[in-house]
């Protein structure tokens, strides 16, 4: 079972955000993180926090959390634990909108609609980055994208540009609000989440390419 998790106030939060020393993993959706999150947070829906913390954390690194609802800590906690991260320093107890409230440091991250991403492609006027993994991307990508699963960005992000605005997307979001937000961690600040991501894409009809093998 999970151990009990501290409960942070607005103040007690933001005093672990100016440590700089503990990783701020944010569960709520990605359009919910877009629009605002602490500085730094990392974004991993609860449900990715199954998975993502052991691709993207350090194995003793302190993490503290911003939820949607309280009930999501104890899902959030319980994944965590499974995964071996045991050092959970904190919640955001009345989350984001008392954050806002209190008048704290807020970020933001950019997105645009599949239909501004086509656009942007036929100018060439950004750089895509799709962060699927390997069998994903066979089946088929954007014309001229970069591939780079979001497990790897965090070691391999000097591989990603920074002298064009970069489009980022997954099959849906998640995985990419993940990687934008590794990459503002890195100093990047012309990074789009593509909302509704690939899918959004092939339902628009837009077109593919097959990796040939």
């Amino acid at each position: 079972m999970p151990r009990t998790l501290r409960e942070a106030d607005c103040d007690e939060f933001e005093e672990l955000v100016a440590a700089r020393a503990t990783t701020i993993i944010d569960t709520r959706e990605p359009g919910a993180f877009a629009g605002s999150h602490v500085p730094g947070s990392l974004s991993i829906w609860l449900e990715g926090v199954s998975v993502y913390p052991g691709w993207v954390l350090d194995d003793d690194e302190p993490v503290a959390l911003v939820t949607e609802r309280p009930l999501d800590t104890t899902v959030a906690l319980t994944y965590l634990n499974r995964l071996g991260f045991d050092n959970v320093a904190a919640h955001l107890c009345l989350g984001m909108p008392d954050w806002r409230n209190h008048g704290k440091p807020i970020a933001r991250l950019k997105t645009c609609s599949v239909e501004q991403l086509k656009k942007a492609v036929d100018r060439a006027a950004v750089n895509v980055l799709d962060v699927r993994d390997d069998h994903e991307w066979s089946e088929g990508h954007i014309k001229g994208a970069q591939h780079l699963f979001v497990g790897y960005l965090q070691q391999q992000v000097a591989r990603v540009p920074r002298d064009t605005p970069l489009a980022v997307h997954c099959s849906w979001g998640g995985r990419a609000s993940l990687a934008a937000s590794i990459l503002a961690r890195h100093g990047y600040t012309s990074v789009y989440n593509v909302l509704g991501a690939i899918r959004a894409w092939k339902s628009r009809g837009y077109p593919l390419e097959i990796a040939r093998g």
